[in-house]
């Protein structure tokens, strides 16, 4: 990434996700356009109480206050980017996805994946961080008595979809 934040601490929690990340949802969750409240009840039961699946959060911090998190699976020697959340300010989500990819290469991760539909809201924050489009998944989505838009956008809204808004 070219933007990191300097005031903006990078670091696993492995607690209980609490009020903090619902505040985080509340803040910006109309900027992810359609996509599953997540609130600290919902990523409890999606990710921290899930037996099918082991998930890392790694959290981003400025002056103590959660700003963003990415919720991370690993494979054997890869890993996917199952949820990235947070706060629209300078620097935050480089500077999460840069400490992302450090431990993971630290630990001899040799590739990360994000999938994302293509109208996701981070789809350029992803690709400034360095990574690439490559084959896709079908994500299919029924609205009734309504008009897809320009761009595969319902009503116009942003279609904030990551594998933390798949239960399927």
């Amino acid at each position: 990434p070219r933007s990191r934040a300097a005031d903006v601490s990078v670091g696993i929690d492995d607690r209980e996700c609490g009020e903090e990340f619902s505040e985080v949802a509340r803040e910006v969750g109309a900027r992810y356009g359609v996509c599953v409240n997540r609130t600290a009840t919902y990523l409890n039961w999606r990710y921290r109480d899930n037996p099918t699946g082991r998930f890392e959060f790694v959290t981003a911090r400025r002056r103590g206050r959660l700003r963003a998190y990415a919720v991370v699976s690993r494979q054997t020697d890869s890993a996917t980017l199952e949820d990235l959340y947070g706060a629209d300010e300078s620097g935050i989500l480089e500077t999460l996805l840069a400490g992302v990819a450090r431990r993971l290469g630290d630990e001899r991760v040799a590739t990360l994946d994000a999938p994302v539909h293509d109208s996701h809201p981070l789809v350029s924050t992803l690709r400034r961080c360095g990574f690439r489009p490559r084959e896709s998944r079908p994500v299919v989505a029924y609205a009734p008595a309504t008009g897809w838009g320009a761009g595969g956008r319902l009503n116009g809204l942003h279609w904030g979809f990551l594998f933390g808004d798949r239960d399927s």
